[in-house]
């Protein structure tokens, strides 16, 4: 087994059940391509809309077997282009990930059966992409901006209504009443009108910015682990860790089906069963996004 980009892999892209893994994963980027479609088409009516919601079907029923998968993978590639173009400038930040993993997809698929090195390098690109979102993404949030000290998770904790500031919530309480402190109220400001002073508690603080700095620590380390032969298993089980937490924590759904997707590329034992889930994962997302973006309650 050759030593790619990242070491000695766990899992063998080349192998029978490497490829089979790989099939899996593409099966998924379609499917997910697919619902992102749908979701912009029911949002934004248009011809280009609908449009790319037949070039991403063309491209899971095309792309589904290996021997057509490039050609369903160009399909895809469209349509999700169509979507991010077409969000612009609100166009999720993950979608050029999801980009890059289908240009690189396409760019290296094996032309003829049996085109092993092919499989091989597509996988390790995507997986050096991969990890350099999780890292940079923690080196960023070191050196830049108002995540390092509590800041970000304090204002959606104050004045905020997502899932991650009701979440945030059950920590900071959880915390006051072992100090025996009235719990937080959610303020009625907007961000536009949110007053000098914070309605936190030292104690508040300490709890959000350990939080914060635990966050910053694990995209830091997690994927440079992954760079590393001893700690590979560990570093790829935390980021599969890591990835469900903020899922469930933040409601980051579509993300995390994707990194969680690239990661079991390397984790055999968990892949056979791990991607029939994210694929049904990523079809009850989608549904919920198109209920909502219907009117319905999400």
């Amino acid at each position: 087994m050759p030593v790619g980009l990242l070491g000695q892999p766990n899992l063998d892209p080349v192998s029978p059940m490497g490829r089979q893994h790989l099939r899996w994963f593409v099966r998924l980027i379609t499917v997910k391509v697919l619902c992102a479609s749908v979701l912009y088409a029911a949002a934004t009516p248009t011809g280009f809309s609908v449009l790319g919601v037949l070039a991403a079907a063309c491209g899971v029923v095309v792309g589904w077997r290996s021997d057509h998968a490039r050609v369903g993978l160009c399909l895809t590639f469209l349509a999700l282009l169509n979507v991010a173009v077409g969000m612009w400038p609100s166009t999720l930040n993950h979608s050029f990930l999801e980009l890059m993993i289908v240009a690189t997809l396409v760019g290296f698929w094996p032309q003829r059966q049996g085109d092993d090195t092919v499989d091989g390098l597509a996988v390790r690109v995507i997986w050096c992409v991969t990890l350099s979102v999780w890292l940079w993404g923690g080196v960023h949030k070191l050196a830049h901006g108002y995540y390092l000290n509590g800041e970000f998770f304090a204002l959606a904790a104050a004045f905020d209504h997502s899932i991650l500031a009701e979440h945030l919530r059950w920590l900071v309480n959880g915390s006051r009443w072992l100090q025996g402190v009235e719990p937080l109220a959610v303020s009625v400001a907007t961000p536009v009108q949110i007053p000098m002073s914070m309605p936190l508690l030292a104690g508040d603080w300490l709890v959000l910015k350990t939080l914060a700095r635990l966050l910053v620590l694990a995209e830091v380390l997690l994927p440079l682990c992954v760079l590393t032969n001893r700690f590979k298993r560990a570093g790829l089980i935390g980021l599969v860790g890591m990835q469900l937490l903020i899922a469930i924590g933040s409601g980051e759904y579509d993300f995390a089906i994707t990194g969680t997707a690239v990661l079991l590329l390397a984790l055999p034992k968990l892949a056979r069963y791990g991607y029939p889930a994210l694929m049904v994962a990523a079809l009850a997302v989608a549904t919920m996004g198109l209920t909502w973006a219907m009117g319905g309650a999400p």
